[in-house]
C-alpha cells in the first residue's frame, strides 16, 4: 500500500484479515470489542467504497 493511497482491494485484504483477527478471539474477548469492531468494519466499508480500484 502506497503512502496516503488505499484501493478497494486493499480495504477488502484489511477487512478480512480483520475478521479473522475477530473470529479468533474468545467470545468474551469479541463482546468487548464489539463497539471498536463496528467502527473499524464502518471505517473499512467508507474505505472501500472512497477507494479507487487497484492500478489507477
Amino acid at each position: 500500500m502506497a503512502q496516503g493511497e488505499f484501493t478497494k482491494e486493499e480495504a477488502q485484504e484489511t477487512m478480512d484479515a480483520f475478521l479473522e483477527i475477530m473470529k479468533a478471539l474468545s467470545k468474551k474477548n469479541q463482546a468487548e470489542l464489539f463497539g471498536h469492531a463496528n467502527d473499524i468494519v464502518l471505517f473499512l466499508e467508507a474505505a472501500k467504497e472512497a477507494a479507487p480500484p487497484e492500478g489507477k
